[in-house]
């Protein structure tokens, strides 16, 4: 059988969960049976050096280019894609929102298919269309996909009323993949980091806005003076806004109770060392590191965001917030004040894990590819 050729297209692989997940991906897919190439836009981000060296990674521009987003709209997707992608394929995965997605969609080649992936609700549905000359070139930049894949049922609905226009067949909800067994025994690693006098909290992901830590760090101001408990909040990742919210930690005086950590390679072993994850987003797509710390058994405070419901059920493996900070402080005190409510989440954690473990398979991946290009 010949071998399908796969192209991923990403606009890089900095440290976000949609470029983690793609990493699991390329590193984990039968090779036997897909010839398999990631192409950045930029070349940068500290997910390149995770990736099997047995995949092709190329790029287009070596190091990111100002005012890019706003050139790209004076020229055609169709000129963007023959300037930019070379090669032909059978499948070509623009896998993030935005401008790959526009640039993919002007691929000619008769014989290719066209997936794109979206991660994030699309309620914010003047910001989806910065990319696009307007509204209708969003609308016909979809609709030359062959499937648009949604990382959960709530930002499949998000897209669907957002973009009518699209077929529903052809939007397609799944789950991001992890590589389970690395994860179980990377969070195996001998860890000497919390100290086991504090109730220790820990969040991962980007320092911007979206990730909601200048919401959070005041919030935990507020906990230190109103609860009993001792407590420390960890903090891992890097981003634009690092050096604020280090400013905003002096200012509050939390040097003794807010650590920002740097992006780690092996976040796994303090998820699962740590008493409690709290996702402070304003918005999601579907969270890899919930379900990450669901599948390490460690419960979970989140804002509700898209896809945090299928995650956290019910309040079953986590309280779930309103996305404001008044109803996120009082969740989270809730959790550390409340030691029974606490053993209760932990006791179910063990059920939460394993269905992560059923949801999550490389197989519907490979799936959906040989679907597609039948």
């Amino acid at each position: 059988m010949k071998k399908q050729r796969l192209l991923f297209f990403i606009y890089d692989l900095s440290g976000g969960g949609a470029e983690k997940l793609l990493v699991n991906i390329l590193n984990n897919i039968d090779l036997k049976n897909f010839d398999v190439e990631v192409k950045l836009l930029f070349y940068q981000g500290v997910n390149i050096k995770e990736i099997n060296s047995e995949v092709k990674v190329s790029y287009v521009f070596k190091k990111k280019i100002t005012g890019f987003r706003v050139i790209t709209k004076l020229i055609s997707p169709k000129l963007l894609f023959k300037g930019l992608i070379k090669g032909e394929y059978d499948i070509i995965v623009s896998f993030f929102e935005g401008v790959t997605t526009r640039i993919v969609s002007g691929c000619e080649q008769k014989r290719c298919k066209l997936l794109n992936w979206v991660h994030i609700s699309f309620d914010d549905f003047s910001n989806q269309c910065k990319v696009y000359r307007n509204k209708k070139e969003l609308i016909n930049c979809y609709k030359r996909y062959d499937a648009t894949i949604c990382v959960a049922n709530s930002v499949r609905k998000s897209f669907l009323a957002n973009v009518p226009e699209i077929s529903q067949n052809k939007v397609k909800i799944i789950y991001n993949f992890m590589d389970i067994d690395n994860i179980l025994e990377k969070s195996n690693e001998k860890l000497n980091y919390f100290d086991s006098n504090y109730f220790n909290l820990i969040s991962i992901g980007r320092f911007i806005e979206q990730k909601g830590y200048d919401r959070l760090i005041p919030i935990i101001s507020n906990l230190k003076s109103n609860i009993k408990t001792p407590f420390r909040m960890y903090i891992f990742g890097n981003g634009e806004d690092r050096k604020k919210f280090e400013k905003l930690i002096l200012q509050l005086k939390l040097e003794d109770t807010v650590f920002l950590e740097e992006y780690t390679e092996n976040p796994y072993k303090y998820i699962k060392n740590a008493d409690l994850f709290v996702c402070s987003s304003r918005k999601e797509g579907y969270s890899t590191v919930i379900s990450e710390s669901i599948l390490l058994e460690t419960p979970v405070v989140s804002t509700d965001c898209s896809g945090v419901r299928e995650q956290l059920g019910e309040d079953e493996y986590g309280i779930i917030s309103k996305n404001n900070s008044f109803d996120l402080e009082e969740k989270i005190e809730l959790i550390i004040s409340n030691e029974s409510l606490y053993h209760e989440l932990k006791e179910r954690m063990p059920d939460g894990a394993e269905k992560i473990r059923k949801r999550v398979s490389i197989t519907n991946f490979e799936n959906l590819f040989e679907e597609v290009n039948k």
